[in-house]
């Protein structure tokens, strides 16, 4: 994996929680251990329960790719990567576990959020989908300053989601 940057944190331990770059295994750590609505939302989107080869494939479209961690396991992975000079497409995947991180998750990830609008002066709008059934998902990204449209279908099984938008007047 290359370009990976460090966020604010990386090292600094708050609460047993780390952010860090991604090492050997996280991925198919994450994809064993996946909330069930992660789960569900990337067999709605890839028609495919192959999680493992679903991250590793994003991971590699990322420009930017963090792990969260806490006791030495993978909590998270999210990552951000540039479509157009304008936009860029942020995703995230998570354990069960996070739950437990909550308020940390979304502070680091409010200050990551922040850091890439920072250095992307072009940058106008961090997007994506998700699943209906993912709520909470949206209520991470709601607390994250992000717009959430209303579901319509998409995907390998014409599921429906929400498209969201978070925009750079929110964080910068």
């Amino acid at each position: 994996m290359t370009n990976l940057s460090k966020s604010p944190n990386t090292g600094n331990v708050r609460s047993n929680y780390v952010i860090r770059e991604l090492c050997d295994g996280d991925l198919e750590y994450i994809a064993d251990n996946l909330r069930s609505a992660d789960a569900r939302e990337l067999n709605a989107v890839y028609g495919a329960t192959d999680y493992a080869d679903r991250l590793s494939v994003s991971a590699a479209y990322s420009q930017q790719l963090f792990i969260c961690e806490a006791d030495g396991k993978p909590l998270a992975v999210y990552g951000m990567a540039h479509t157009s000079g304008h936009d860029a497409v942020i995703w995230c995947c998570a354990t069960r576990a996070i739950s437990r991180f909550r308020l940390s998750f979304a502070k680091e990830a409010r200050a990551v959020i922040f850091r890439w609008f920072q250095e992307n002066p072009d940058l106008k709008a961090l997007v994506n989908f998700t699943h209906v059934g993912n709520t909470a998902n949206h209520r991470w990204l709601k607390s994250i300053g992000a717009e959430i449209a209303p579901s319509e279908p998409q995907a390998a099984k014409g599921e429906h989601f929400h498209f969201f938008t978070i925009g750079r007047e929110a964080h910068v």
